[in-house]
């Protein structure tokens, strides 16, 4: 039997990329799975893809990627990002979705990670957007770990009460520490005030570690993102994503849903972003340690 190879593997991954750019997922509904393509798993990918170092291919296809990314950006609030781009959302989907904290941290940073944008973008263009959808008190109603500074999910006025979702956050104080500026590591410091609430109140369980993210039906997806933080320099991150990886939530289960509907009804699957992390994991470069 023949071992694939790392150019075997990315060569499926690359073959997957749809005509309009994005990488591929399958939404799983209440009728049956549908195939899908968003901007949510199109970036996670290109995070992925930095293990197989610049090719043509390689190259051609991120650019592809980012102007899909780009598409995805609200043209009434500039500097926030939807899951799919303004008008192509799938047929399934009777509304919309409104801009999102987490798109808009995973998108923005792609654009200036893959020489899109210019830095400062994040610090003039996104973080406006996001600093007006910010947790400013605590009330008696709120779980255990929220923190005064946090951020909310949805970006838009009309979400009341709106969702704190932990892996979101995390994703948005890695943009707003690419940033670097004052105002931006005020969300760093919030973010990581929350983190630490959220795992010293979930431990090693893997039921309450779901309930940090309620966009994220496995947890595993929390250790990823801390891992991405601490991967681009998120210092403050670093011993939180220690403390998390040493949970058995913190393993990804074979199959295990990407994203959700608050209410868990609606499920994505990336394959392809399974794959684009097998790659990395092959070239060692997701591991934060490899960059130390």
């Amino acid at each position: 039997m023949t071992i694939p190879t790392s150019a075997d593997r990315l060569q499926r991954i690359l073959a997957t990329q749809t005509d309009r750019g994005a990488f591929p997922s399958v939404v799983f509904l209440p009728d049956g799975p549908v195939d899908d393509e968003n901007g949510f798993v199109t970036a996670l990918v290109l995070d992925a893809l930095e293990a197989a170092g610049e090719t043509q291919a390689v190259t051609a296809a991120r650019a592809r990627a980012l102007d899909f990314l780009a598409r995805c950006e609200a043209p009434d609030q500039p500097g926030s990002f939807r899951f799919y781009p303004l008008g192509e959302h799938p047929s399934w989907m009777p509304l919309p979705l409104v801009p999102d904290a987490d798109d808009t941290a995973l998108f923005s940073l792609a654009l200036v990670n893959g020489g899109r944008w210019p830095r400062a973008s994040l610090a003039e263009r996104v973080l406006p957007v996001l600093n007006h959808f910010r947790m400013a008190w605590v009330s008696g109603t709120a779980r255990p770990w929220h923190t005064e500074g946090c951020h909310f999910t949805w970006l838009d006025p009309r979400y009341v009460p709106n969702d704190v979702d932990l892996c979101a956050n995390v994703n948005v104080a890695t943009m707003a520490w690419v940033a670097n500026t004052p105002t931006a590591l005020t969300s760093v410091t919030a973010v990581a005030t929350m983190v630490k609430r959220g795992l010293d109140w979930a431990g090693p369980s893997a039921a309450r570690a779901r309930l940090l993210s309620p966009y994220y039906p496995s947890p595993a997806e929390l250790a990823h993102a801390l891992a991405r933080a601490v991967r681009l320099g998120v210092a403050p991150l670093r011993p939180l994503w220690e403390i998390a990886r040493t949970h058995p939530w913190a393993q990804d289960e074979d199959d295990a849903p990407l994203c959700s509907s608050d209410d868990g009804r609606i499920i994505w699957r990336a394959p392809v972003l399974r794959e684009a992390r097998a790659l990395a994991a092959e070239e060692n470069t997701l591991t934060p340690d490899c960059f130390l």
